[in-house]
């Protein structure tokens, strides 16, 4: 009999298998650094599972089991266990559960475990999770960067709010007609280029950069050039050739966020790969010291961690290139990155768009390390600027207006976010509203005659006039730079035995105003000759804290001039995503749709599939993602492979294949809310018996139609 199963906490994988493959599937599990075997135990009550344990192979593969063997007995599913917590947290780091058509795929080698190579020649494909024992998470995700086989969709259960349809793709989607689709969608002139990704057989799509991998040397080829227009045109437009535009990233490093100003200079001097000093073009980032932060979404001092400088490098070099690509001999000389078009490094998030820790061994080895330096934060910026890059957020396409960048900075802070839901008050009397006393202060409630059921006011919009005896006494307005006290109070033109000196509003639950208090001076009694009046405008008709008005300017000047085509349509949409602009942002999780936007306005009202919480960054970067002409043309140049899997083929009728248009199959993470990973909080104590703090519902979907 099989030993019994230890005491411990286990993400559980159950695997359903609908491919419909004659042949049989097998799958490997290994770590960055490490291979597993599953080795069969007896839980309680004589059931047997299986569990992944830490395997040394012999051989030069790691080890492989046949999918439809292993049966866990306890609840019917094919599947094994992962320990998660055994009496201390279990660290899993970037894991990876293969699934081929042959045994014994994935290579083995040196004491650590390999990939098995893109395009490889029989069918394959895998997931990726990790285990944190410093957050005690299970993430999961279908960011498979190498390429689409084995088409999967993900569920945990229990379900996480914000994956309620869970990722990957499409469970009604098969092999067979995501290719098809893809098929046609590169079959015109526009995005030729990118038909090539399909493997000869029709059973893969290749990630671009393997295409541009497997042709080597060929610098005609379409995809290594496939960038070349919208990198000159984003290294124009932020240098002095273009005017010297800054781009407004929020990095995120290893100690926290902080906002960045970058700009672009042709004079940066560091040593070439032949140990000469030289000149180069690079995308500089400047710190600036601050990030938004706190309830109200102010500046906030990052600190001494703040204010470095990262440099990002136009990815054509006319002589030789810089120190880092083939030439740096330095104690990190495994960090030595190869030379590659231009295309490749924005295709594939490599080369200059991936040289974070280059650097950094480059300034260690030559005892120039910058003070504060932090290689987490380059990359995430070198990201940033990547995945701009793939989606078409590019400026300078048409010679005047920049079409496919309509860059904005907008406001969006706690004085937009919280809301005041009169609907949801104490019913008081007529209008004007006679006060209710507590304690000194008069607090005001609705009157039904005032909102309809439902409604919600923008906080902000509040004014009013206070009334005694009958007579207007002052005016009042939010004007909410302090959350805590953010009226407005006019003093009295004459002197009065009665009037208001403050104000402040009372919050419920979810941030939402339940009432507004009013301090009064009084020499007299109140109860009957103090009245108030209000005057505001409605917000959107939710009870979901999911909607925000964004105040919109220019970082370039004083005007704000926008078009409709900027943000979509200038209706309200009563239910669901829109098609107008999409909006990246930090603290904004999920993609934001505009839904509103009032021609001729400065502001619109946005929507977020998650509830947006006072604390946002207040600086978002807006684009039209994958922007095309009125004929489908493209409007400059962008990553047509990424582009239908975030949105599929909108010309034809065609969805995203992925649920929610999550991101799936790509190179580069992508920023912005779209990615594909589930993360979920596993408890943190030993169990007295077996426990299976979540399960991995995973389906590999049909291969043909």
């Amino acid at each position: 009999m099989p030993a019994a199963l230890p005491i411990a906490n286990y993400v559980e994988f159950a695997i359903a298998n609908k491919t419909g493959t004659s042949g049989a599937l097998y799958i490997s599990l290994v770590s960055k650094t490490q291979a597993y075997k599953f080795t069969q135990y007896e839980a309680p009550g004589g059931k047997s599972v299986y569990v992944a344990e830490v395997d040394n192979p012999s051989g030069s593969s790691v080890a492989s089991i046949l999918l439809s063997s292993l049966v866990n007995e306890v609840d019917g599913t094919i599947g094994f266990y992962v320990k998660a917590f055994d009496g201390s947290p279990i660290a899993f780091t970037s894991g990876r559960l293969y699934f081929a058509d042959q045994q014994n795929a994935v290579p083995y080698a040196g004491g650590q475990p390999g990939g098995i190579a893109p395009d490889a020649s029989f069918d394959f494909d895998f997931i990726e999770f990790t285990v944190d024992p410093s957050t005690n998470q299970f993430n999961v995700d279908t960011t498979q960067v190498d390429q689409f086989g084995i088409p999967t969709y993900l569920q945990v259960s229990p379900k996480v709010p914000d994956y309620a349809d869970g990722t990957g793709i499409v469970a009604t989607q098969t092999r067979a007609n995501v290719i098809a689709q893809f098929q046609k969608y590169t079959q015109g002139a526009y995005y030729l280029p990118y038909s090539g990704v399909v493997t000869k057989g029709g059973t893969r799509l290749l990630a671009p950069q393997h295409v541009i991998d497997a042709a080597p040397g060929k610098a005609t080829q379409p995809l290594q050039k496939s960038f070349d227009g919208a990198l000159d045109w984003l290294f124009d437009y932020y240098g002095a050739s273009g005017g010297s535009h800054a781009l407004y990233l929020v990095g995120n490093g290893k100690d926290g966020p902080e906002i960045f100003e970058g700009r672009v200079i042709d004079d940066f001097s560091v040593e070439d790969n032949g140990g000469i000093q030289a000149t180069y073009t690079v995308f500089q980032f400047k710190g600036t010291g601050y990030c938004y932060n706190g309830a109200t979404a102010a500046l906030t001092c990052v600190g001494a961690r703040g204010g470095v400088t990262y440099q990002i490098f136009y990815p054509y070099f006319a002589a030789k290139p810089p120190y880092w690509f083939g030439g740096f001999s330095g104690a990190g000389q495994k960090y030595n990155l190869p030379l590659t078009s231009a295309g490749r490094m924005v295709l594939g998030a490599s080369g200059v768009f991936a040289d974070d820790v280059a650097q950094k061994e480059y300034y260690l080895a030559n005892n120039k390390l910058p003070l504060k330096f932090d290689h987490t934060m380059l990359a995430n910026l070198e990201n940033q600027l990547c995945t701009m890059l793939n989606r078409g957020v590019t400026p300078g396409t048409s010679g005047v207006v920049p079409d496919n960048h309509h860059l904005r900075i907008g406001s969006n802070d706690a004085n937009d976010l919280i809301r005041v839901d009169l609907s949801k008050l104490t019913q008081g009397s007529t209008d004007p509203i006679q006060p209710v006393f507590n304690r000194g202060a008069a607090t005001f409630y609705k009157a039904s005659s005032l909102v309809g059921a439902g409604n919600s006011v923008w906080w902000n919009s509040l004014t009013g006039s206070i009334f005694f005896h009958g007579q207007e006494i002052q005016t009042f307005k939010v004007v909410p730079s302090n959350v805590a006290l953010p009226f407005t109070i006019i003093p009295p033109a004459a002197p009065a035995p009665n009037y208001v000196t403050g104000a402040r509003f009372n919050f419920g639950a979810g941030g939402v105003v339940s009432a507004i208090e009013f301090d009064w001076q009084s020499a007299v009694g109140l109860a009957k000759d103090a009245t108030v009046q209000f005057k505001f405008q409605y917000g959107p008709a939710t009870t979901e804290a999911h909607y925000a008005t964004l105040r919109l300017f220019s970082p370039y000047g004083p005007a704000f001039p926008f078009k409709s085509g900027d943000l979509g349509p200038t209706v309200q949409f009563a239910t669901g995503l829109t098609s107008g602009m999409t909006m990246t942002g930090i603290s904004l999780d999920d993609p934001t749709y505009v839904y509103r936007a009032d021609a001729g306005a400065s502001h619109i009202t946005i929507q977020s599939p998650q509830g947006m919480e006072p604390l946002n960054t207040n600086i978002l970067a807006f684009s039209r993602f994958y922007p095309v002409h009125e004929n489908n043309a493209p409007i400059g140049q962008w990553n047509a492979y990424a582009a239908f899997f975030h949105i599929g083929d909108p010309a034809n009728g065609v969805p995203a294949p992925t649920v929610d248009g999550k991101g799936y199959a790509f190179a580069y993470d992508d920023n912005g809310g779209y990615s594909s990973d589930i993360t979920v909080q596993l408890p943190a104590t030993q169990p007295s018996a077996l426990l299976v703090a979540t399960t991995l519902n995973l389906t590999l979907l049909p291969w043909t139609s």
